[in-house]
């Protein structure tokens, strides 16, 4: 399809297709701009049915219109999930209208080489987390998370989470980047704490500086004895708490993972007030290390003055 076509081409007689942004075997991703208010830019998901899907249209139907009318409240009510402006169908094709978010998502921060400072790691965990714990509550697993769909807003800097997998999976049979997905959600058998271990590998990634090739070359590191992933050599820095619990969210086990988010951030939040604690200790330290040298030098001076 050439860009030509594309800069022409207008969906549901409103969104024209300024240009393609991504290109999958049942996914397509366009901006768009829409012909009743002027200005706009929106981001188009182009979903076609796998085969099995195809013969079930009408179940399908519903179901697409189900999760997409969940995903549509998500982001009415949550100011850092992206919204869903409207939903629609072409047969044998689905189409999800989101909000175009400005800003960079996290693969511009996570880079190859490049580990980010467990500070901002932290940070990073606790905003996604206090996220998805409102996710969650609503009875929704994102189970497509990875750096590319966690958005640093523009405006705000804020943390944004895009891309639900739980429509996309209607409509393709499609379950998430397998960099990041664990096995129970491979199987079909998506859990809360599937969303934890993902995150987990988010974590991982931008600790050592890993893409999501070498995210993927990491899972197959895995220790004979208990099967889980191999990954704290790679950064001797990481504290011992922070890898504790990133751990514990991707264990290859479901059962033996952390089984809520807000355990997890009840977590990171103990460690941010114990790292807090410690600065303040270390920076009082240093206070008063210096107040005795000062009081020291002025009575040493006085002393030999007078």
């Amino acid at each position: 399809m050439t860009d030509e076509f594309m800069n022409i081409q207008i969906l549901d007689a409103r969104y024209q297709i300024l240009r393609v942004l991504n290109v999958q075997e049942v996914v397509q991703t366009y901006l768009v701009q829409d012909a009743m208010l002027p200005g706009s830019e929106f981001v188009i998901k182009h979903l076609h049915p796998s085969g099995d899907h195809l013969q079930e249209s009408a179940i399908l139907r519903e179901s697409f219109a189900d999760e997409a009318k969940k995903l549509k409240q998500l982001g009415r009510e949550y100011d850092q999930i992206q919204n869903l402006v409207n939903y629609f169908e072409d047969h044998p094709d689905f189409y999800l209208v989101q909000e175009y978010i400005v800003g960079n998502n996290l693969s511009s921060e996570i880079l190859l080489g490049t580990p980010l400072a467990e500070e901002q790691v932290i940070d990073i965990l606790s905003e996604v987390l206090e996220i998805l714990v409102f996710v969650h509550d609503q009875g929704i697993i994102h189970q497509n998370i990875k750096p590319t769909n966690i958005i640093r807003r523009e405006s705000d800097q804020k943390l944004v989470l895009v891309d639900f997998g739980s429509v996309q999976e209607v409509v393709t049979t499609i379950i998430g980047s397998l960099e990041y997905v664990p096995l129970e959600q491979l199987r079909g058998d998506p859990q809360y704490n599937s969303d934890i271990y993902a995150l987990g590998l988010v974590a991982i990634a931008a600790l050592i500086g890993l893409t999501a090739n070498e995210i993927s070359r990491l899972q197959n590191q895995k220790s004979l004895l208990t099967g889980e992933i191999i990954w704290r050599n790679k950064n001797q820095k990481i504290s011992k708490e922070l890898a504790k619990i990133i751990d514990k969210m991707v264990r290859f086990d479901y059962c033996k993972r952390y089984q809520s988010v807000t355990e997890v951030l009840n977590d990171i939040y103990e460690l941010k007030n114990h790292k807090y604690t410690q600065r303040k200790h270390h920076q009082q330290k240093g206070w008063l290390i210096l107040v005795g040298i000062v009081t020291f030098i002025s009575k040493y001076s006085a002393l030999h003055l007078s």
